[in-house]
């Protein structure tokens, strides 16, 4: 049976990804990391996301959904102790989906979410001892210069605007 943390679950992309995980009979267990946002408690978000339509077909196997309340860039991913524990020990898939996808975000913020968040997913995984796989679904801004052939190829520099260790750490 597996054990899944899932990180952005409460996302579009997110809310698909857990229902299909809810579909499943082999999956014993999903850990939902949620955050407090925008006044609500995590349990306010984790009912408004199980009301949420797309679990019309799964509702009743809403009770393998278990909310662990952290925030992905803070050391341990935010959770308690107990929380920490019962991840290290239990989780054996972990599937990041978490990302800050405002384009208004400044770089700095934008970069702490998406690449600081991850890295300390990674931590957390080096942790788990019954870990059998991580999958990880990155963002990507792309910045196409206006030119008569805007194509982009895999073979081509990546130019950088300035110094991107002063941009992450400003």
């Amino acid at each position: 049976m597996l054990t899944i943390l899932l990180t952005g679950g409460t996302g579009f992309i997110g809310k698909v990804v857990l229902e299909r995980l809810l579909v499943r009979d082999d999956v014993k267990y999903i850990y939902l990391l949620v955050r407090p946002k925008r006044g609500k408690s995590i349990e306010e978000r984790m009912q408004d996301l199980r009301t949420s339509p797309c679990f019309d077909n799964v509702r009743s196997e809403f009770d393998r959904v278990i909310g662990l309340e952290g925030d992905m860039v803070k050391a341990n991913l935010g959770l308690q102790q107990k929380d920490m524990e019962l991840t290290r020990s239990t989780v054996t898939h972990i599937i990041n989906l978490a990302a800050a996808i405002d384009f208004c975000l400044p770089l700095a913020e934008a970069t702490r979410a998406n690449v600081t968040g991850a890295l300390e997913l990674l931590e957390v995984a080096k942790t788990c001892t019954k870990l059998h796989r991580l999958v990880h679904c990155s963002t990507a801004y792309v910045s196409v210069p206006k030119q008569n052939d805007a194509s982009i190829y895999e073979h081509d520099p990546l130019v950088l605007p300035g110094n991107v260790a002063q941009i992450y750490n400003s």
